[in-house]
């Protein structure tokens, strides 16, 4: 891989001008807790991965599912995921549970949005308490704009937290990774991996190696097909 220059990366996504300034706003005011970054820990059993993006972001992370399993052999991998990616990571071997939290950017379902965010603050709170109880060892932030849920997984009280800073929170994520420039999301999803593995973006990188990893029900699709 290239060197690279601070010009090469980003410190937030969001270019809108009234966003942007929320979003800083937001970190400034986490900043003032004084959120101490915790070291990874020695053993990581329990990993939670964070993506409540659209059906096209959750094919690139099936992608690179075997080589997140591959650096953490043994662990038990959870997805927090939209409803609407449940059908993409069906069958998925690598995949321990699937939790679902409907995010209110990202729901685009044909209801009110009054009733979308009612309905995203309450299962939100239902949702820390299952995060909790479930203890993980590491959250790997997969989504790098607006509604990532490192929030969620710092009230979740995941022991470590990694991820982009490019959509806000960076105040209370333990390893914030950087966003480069013209890099190919699937490079961008490997990026919150680089604390685990230095290398994961060498000069062997190539983008073809990481295939989708999709395992439909064969009688569903039929199914589909015949409707």
């Amino acid at each position: 891989m290239h060197m690279s220059n601070a010009n090469d990366y980003l410190d937030y996504l969001p270019r809108n001008v009234l966003l942007l300034s929320a979003v800083k706003i937001f970190d400034y005011a986490l900043s003032i807790f004084r959120f101490k970054k915790r070291v990874k820990p020695d053993t990581i059993k329990k990993i939670l991965i964070a993506r409540p993006d659209h059906i096209g972001d959750i094919c690139l992370l099936t992608a690179v599912m075997p080589k997140i399993a591959e650096l953490f052999p043994g662990a038990k991998i959870d997805l927090l995921i939209g409803e609407w990616s449940t059908r993409i990571i069906a069958n998925n071997r690598l995949i321990n549970e699937k939790i679902i939290l409907n995010h209110v950017l990202y729901d685009r379902r044909n209801i009110f949005f009054i009733k979308k965010l009612l309905l995203f603050i309450i299962n939100y709170i239902v949702t820390i308490k299952r995060l909790r109880r479930e203890e993980y060892d590491v959250s790997l932030i997969m989504r790098s704009y607006l509604g990532n849920f490192a929030l969620l997984a710092r009230l979740g009280k995941s022991k470590y937290i990694v991820g982009h800073a490019t959509g806000g929170c960076g105040p209370i994520i333990d390893q914030v990774v950087r966003w480069k420039k013209g890099a190919h999301e699937i490079e961008h999803v490997l990026e919150v991996l680089f604390p685990f593995d230095e290398n994961i973006l060498g000069s062997s990188f190539r983008t073809d190696d990481f295939k989708y990893q999709l395992y439909f029900n064969k009688d569903n699709v039929l199914a589909k097909l015949n409707k």
